[in-house]
């Protein structure tokens, strides 16, 4: 929570300043997939990056007239020591959807340089990404229970 919300909020406060009075700049915030949905067994770390894009939109909209672009990457399961240490590596969305790094930032890189408001790499990502708003929220929490459940440990 420190990490994802108060540091990355910091963080923006401290440089704005010195970009609305250039009246240029940029600012790529690192959300998730997890995003857009709850996420059972995962809770805190889904809803810090809700708070990722939320607060990114809603900089979007009022830095628009200082010329100041914010855009919020929003990858879906990254090939990264974080997937290990986190135990997520062993669930279905890691083992079937994973992208490599150096493909999340190039889409990430592009996304920025065409000041896209959201960037979710990957076609299956984007589709999952987008779907949840068609879908009954508790589909949604059941899906996710579903994926996201730890895998029973081994005897």
């Amino acid at each position: 929570m420190q990490l994802n919300m108060v540091t990355l909020v910091q963080l923006t406060y401290l440089i704005l300043p010195q970009m609305i009075a250039r009246r240029r700049g940029g600012i790529l915030n690192v959300g998730s997939t997890a995003a857009f949905q709850p996420g059972p067994y995962s809770t805190v770390y889904f809803a810090t990056k809700a708070f990722v894009l939320s607060f990114s939109e809603g900089l979007w909209q009022e830095l628009r007239e200082h010329k100041i672009s914010v855009t919020c990457l929003c990858p879906g399961p990254t090939r990264t020591d974080f997937g290990a240490r986190s135990r997520m590596d062993r669930n279905w969305n890691f083992i079937h959807g994973s992208m490599s790094t150096d493909a999340v930032c190039d889409v990430a890189y592009r996304g920025f340089r065409r000041r896209r408001r959201i960037v979710v790499p990957g076609l299956v990502n984007w589709l999952l990404a987008f779907s949840v708003r068609f879908s009954p929220r508790i589909a949604i929490l059941h899906l996710m229970q579903t994926w996201q459940r730890p895998p029973k440990a081994s005897p």
